[in-house]
């Protein structure tokens, strides 16, 4: 991971300046959206352009929209996501029964 200081300042580099290569950014969206229950990372694509993710793909709910979005706030080099995700609503919703948490 290169960091690349602001040529401006004489302050270290903070987590925007932190350059993430495509393959790791890659590797930490995927993990990120894989890690949450409600979504079907599956059915989920994205792409970067710098630091920005593009979310594509279709989901099946508003909720599950929005939980893909908030599972990439956060990483290192993400400074902004534009959520294109659509809400397919023949699918169903994912069931949590028997996951009860104690």
């Amino acid at each position: 991971m290169d960091i690349k200081p602001d040529a401006r300042s004489s302050e270290p580099a903070t987590a925007e300046q932190v350059e993430i290569p495509a393959t790791e950014m890659h590797s930490r969206v995927e993990a990120a959206l894989i890690r949450q229950a409600e979504i079907d990372a599956d059915a989920i694509t994205f792409r970067r352009d710098g630091r920005r993710v593009i979310l594509g793909g279709l989901v099946s709910s508003h909720a599950a929209r929005h939980c893909a979005a908030m599972a990439l706030w956060g990483l290192p080099g993400v400074s902004e996501i534009s959520n294109e995700l659509k809400v397919n609503r023949s699918w169903p919703e994912p069931s949590f029964e028997g996951h009860v948490r104690n």
